[in-house]
C-alpha cells in the first residue's frame, strides 16, 4: 500500500532558502518554485519512509503563493487517489515580505511603517479566513472520502525578547506586534478547523 501525500502552499511549504531545489520550470509564469528537498514535507514523508510507511510526494508548492494561485492553479493538480494533503498558505495574503522588510531588515525598517503594515496584515485575516475556507472546499470536493488535510500554521518571526523600533519619533514594540500578529493567525487557523470539522 501507498501513502499519496501532496504538499500546496507557499514559500513555507516549498522550503524556500533551505537549498536543494527540485528542477524549475522555465514557463513558470509565477518564476521560480523554489522546492526543496529539504522542506519540512519531504523530512516527513522521508521519516514516514523510514517507518516503512511506502508514501510518495507531488509537490506543487511555490514561492509566493497566496490563496487565489492556491485555489486557481495547485488545487486542480492535486493528483487523483490523494491521501494527505499539507499546506500553508495566508502568508502572502497579508503581506509577509512588506512585514519581513518593514520590520526586520536593516536599512529598510521603521517604526511608523512597521505598525502601519502588521496593522494592515490583522486587518486582512477575516478575509485570509474565507480564501482558505474555500481552498478546503475545493479539495473536499476533489479528494475522495477518507482523505485528509492539514492546514499547518507559520511559526513565529520574532522571539519574545524585547525588540522596539525608534525612528522620527516614533517607537513601535515591533516583537509584540509581529508575534500578536502570529497569534491571531494561528487562533483564526484553528477557528476555521474547527468550523470546518464541525460541519
Amino acid at each position: 500500500m501507498t501513502l499519496r501525500v501532496a504538499l500546496l502552499g507557499d514559500s513555507y511549504s516549498s522550503g524556500t532558502g533551505a537549498g536543494d531545489y527540485e528542477a524549475e520550470d522555465p514557463n513558470d509564469p509565477g518564476g521560480p518554485a523554489y522546492r526543496s528537498r529539504n522542506s519540512w514535507a519531504h523530512h516527513y514523508v522521508n521519516w514516514l519512509n523510514g517507518q516503512g510507511v511506502h508514501t510518495t510526494l507531488t509537490n506543487l508548492s511555490h514561492s509566493g503563493a497566496t490563496t487565489g494561485s492556491v485555489l486557481a492553479e495547485q488545487v486542480a493538480a492535486v493528483p487523483e487517489g490523494t491521501d494527505l494533503v499539507m499546506l500553508t498558505i495566508g502568508g502572502n495574503d497579508v503581506g509577509f515580505a512588506a512585514i519581513v522588510q518593514k520590520c526586520f531588515a536593516l536599512g529598510l525598517r521603521s517604526a511608523s511603517e512597521c505598525q502601519e503594515v502588521v496593522d494592515s496584515a490583522s486587518n486582512g485575516m477575516a478575509q485570509v479566513k474565507e480564501r482558505t475556507r474555500a481552498i478546503l472546499s475545493a479539495l473536499d470536493a476533489k479528494l475522495a472520502d477518507g482523505a485528509q488535510v492539514v492546514l499547518v500554521g507559520y511559526p513565529y518571526l520574532a522571539t519574545d525578547a524585547s525588540y522596539t523600533l525608534r525612528n522620527w519619533g516614533k517607537s513601535y514594540d515591533a516583537g509584540r506586534g509581529v508575534r500578536g500578529l502570529t497569534d491571531q493567525a494561528t487562533a483564526m487557523q484553528s477557528s476555521l478547523v474547527q468550523e470546518w470539522n464541525a460541519a
